[in-house]
This record gives structure tokens, C-alpha cells and sequence, in this order.
């Protein structure tokens, strides 16, 4: 007999266990990925997990981390689904649904609207739509492999060699940097945030939490006004919020050993700024495998292709939920520009779901 609960701290090590073993990542890393994902994530005060209890152990989780999403002027809690794990004895009983209606409503109960599974399984997936959940119109995946790289690529190794350079550019000053600019990033994002459009809210607090996540490393390319010194450039206390132009975010994680790696985030003022950024980022590729989940047609996702074409493109498509239409006690009213247009993709400005943050 299955038995669902809440998640509590006596239970920790039980979770920390699952995410070790689904991970394949030792105690510490998943101690470390279970309190940045579920305990310190800045916009929910409680840590949304449902457990699967069987003979008084635990045998899986489903859980669930919050972001804000913003259309215009307007913001909204949503909880993205990721972490389904279910010890492989237990799989195929029937329990996926329990779990996920449990995990639901643990987010209405707490102030959440709106849902999105970020799993990457089909079972998952395909459970998701059965269950009424709207399907997005695909985004793009654009993966390239670079075969030159195949044996030499060693990740941030090599290229960290550069990091403080400045390097004079078309648009601006460019510099590769393992400092997070959060509170320009910030400002930038907020200045060309779209004014009919979905996206998640990237503000300084955010910048702050999304990347320090221990599973990964992180560079960042930044361009910077013409009047930018080097100096200015290097210290992220003493640069202008108005001079950043725009930003690429290159995530790794150690376990692939250095050779693959994604295009995780991005900023521009500009599409001249975003072409400067993006040239720099293949003359220093370090990957031998790169990916990148953008809305097709997009500046980014024509600009890659344009200029590293490959064949590797593939769809993905995420469900999503409206768990609450109307503003309770503590939820937030989803604005109904999403809530009637969940699946399509007109109304998302780039993917929800981020390769490197499920």
C-alpha cells in the first residue's frame, strides 16, 4: 500500500538519496542541489515536495520550484515540475498521478497559479497532456557538434584563459568573465523586457539564486559601451547598469567532463550587440557539443544557424496548467492573455524551461 505525503525535514536525506541516485552525483552534490532548488529558490518560503511512502520508506518524490513569470506589468508565480523520481521497483503502479494531484494542490495551498512540468521523460510528458494539461507550440533545440573538438574539448579549462580580457568589438567592449553582473544583467532584461509577451522575470534576485547552481559552471560574455575601460569592465561594483549592451550565459556541467555545454541565458539591446556576442562565443567555443533552446525565428536561433549551421535541430515542446485563474488569499491571478493562449507560441518570449535548470 502507497502512502503520499508532504515533505518535511525529516526527510531530507530520504530526497537527497533520490536526487543522488537519478543524478548519478554523489551525497554532497545532491545535499548542495537539494537546498538550492527546493530551500534557498527566492520566491517560495516552503519546499514543494510531495513524497511516495511504501512500507514506512521512501520510494519517491515528485517536486516542483518557483519562478515568476511577468507579461507586461504584470507578475505570476508558477511552478515548474521537474524531479519525478520513482525508485525502479515502483515504476509503472499507477502512482505518477496520485503524485503530481498531491503536488498541485500543495502549489495552490501556497500561493502558486500556474504550473509547468519541465520532466524530460515521455511518460511524463505524455501523462501530462492525457491529464489535461496544455501542449506549447514547439520551440527550437539547436545542437551543434563540433568535430574538431571531439577529442580536445575540455570545457572551461582552456577558455578560462581569457577571462578578464577586454576585447574591442564592433558594437562595444567585449569581456569573458566567471563574475555574475546580476545587477546590470537585471536592468537590462527589465529595459527590453516585451511589453505582449510571456517570460520569465529576471530581475536581481534571480540572477543571484539561478546561477549558482552547484551541478554547473558558469561563464559569462559581456558587452560593454565603447567608453567602457578595462578596468570599469572587470569589477561589476564600479560598471554602469547603462553601459551593458548585452550578455550570453555559457552553462557546463562537470559531469560531461568538459565537453558539452549550453547557451543558458542571453540579454541584447540590440541585434548588432547580439551578433558581436555571439561571434565571440564560437571564435571561443569549448564544448565539443552545444545546445540551445530558443523560439524559432528568433535573432539568436537565425544567427546560430546562419552562422554555424548544422543539421541538429530538433522540437520541444513543454505542458503547462493554469491552477488558479483568479487571485485568492494568496495566489496570484494568472493574466488571461496566458491563460487562454498557454499552448501557443505567440505568447512566449524564449523557453520557460531552461536546459541546464531542470
Amino acid at each position: 500500500m502507497f502512502e503520499i505525503i508532504e515533505y518535511q525535514d525529516k526527510y531530507r536525506q530520504d530526497v537527497v538519496r533520490l536526487l543522488g541516485a537519478f543524478w548519478k552525483i554523489n551525497q554532497e552534490m545532491a545535499e548542495a542541489l537539494f537546498q538550492w532548488k527546493y530551500v534557498d529558490c527566492p520566491f517560495s518560503d516552503a519546499v514543494n515536495i510531495v513524497l511516495l511512502k511504501k512500507q514506512q520508506r521512501i520510494v519517491g518524490m515528485r517536486g516542483a520550484y518557483i519562478l515568476q513569470l511577468q507579461y507586461g506589468q504584470q507578475v505570476v508565480k508558477s511552478g515548474l515540475l521537474g524531479d519525478t523520481l520513482i525508485e525502479e521497483a515502483y515504476r509503472g503502479q499507477g502512482q505518477l498521478s496520485p503524485l503530481t494531484d498531491y503536488l498541485l494542490s500543495l502549489l495552490t495551498r501556497n500561493g502558486i497559479s500556474m504550473a509547468l512540468n519541465t520532466s524530460a521523460t515521455a511518460p511524463v510528458w505524455k501523462h501530462s497532456i492525457k491529464h489535461g494539461w496544455k501542449s506549447t507550440e514547439p520551440f527550437t533545440a539547436w545542437q551543434k557538434h563540433d568535430q574538431e573538438k571531439i577529442k580536445t574539448a575540455s570545457g572551461f579549462a582552456v577558455s578560462d584563459k581569457a577571462i578578464g580580457y577586454v576585447q574591442p568589438g564592433e558594437s562595444g567592449n567585449l569581456i569573458y568573465s566567471n563574475q555574475i553582473y546580476s545587477q546590470q544583467m537585471a536592468a537590462l532584461c527589465q529595459k527590453t523586457a516585451a511589453k505582449d509577451k510571456a517570460e520569465i522575470k529576471k530581475d536581481e534576485t534571480y540572477f543571484n539564486w539561478r546561477y549558482f547552481k552547484p551541478t554547473n559552471q558558469y561563464r559569462f560574455i559581456y558587452l560593454f559601451a565603447k567608453e567602457t575601460n578595462a578596468a570599469e569592465a572587470s569589477d561589476s561594483q564600479t560598471i554602469s547598469t547603462a553601459n551593458l549592451k548585452g550578455f550570453l550565459v555559457l552553462s557546463a556541467s562537470p559531469l560531461s567532463l568538459g565537453s558539452q555545454g549550453s547557451l543558458a541565458d542571453w540579454g541584447f539591446s540590440d541585434v548588432k550587440s547580439l551578433r558581436t556576442l555571439v561571434l565571440l562565443f564560437l571564435q571561443i567555443n569549448p564544448f565539443y557539443q552545444v545546445d540551445c533552446i530558443a523560439e524559432p525565428g528568433s535573432e539568436l536561433m537565425e544567427m546560430l544557424q546562419q552562422e554555424w549551421p548544422q543539421k541538429n535541430h530538433r522540437s520541444e515542446k513543454f505542458p503547462a496548467r493554469i491552477l488558479s485563474k483568479q487571485p485568492g488569499k494568496e495566489n496570484q491571478a494568472v493574466p488571461e492573455q496566458i491563460a487562454d493562449r498557454l499552448d501557443s507560441l505567440d505568447i512566449w518570449r524564449h523557453s520557460p524551461i531552461n536546459l541546464d535548470a531542470i
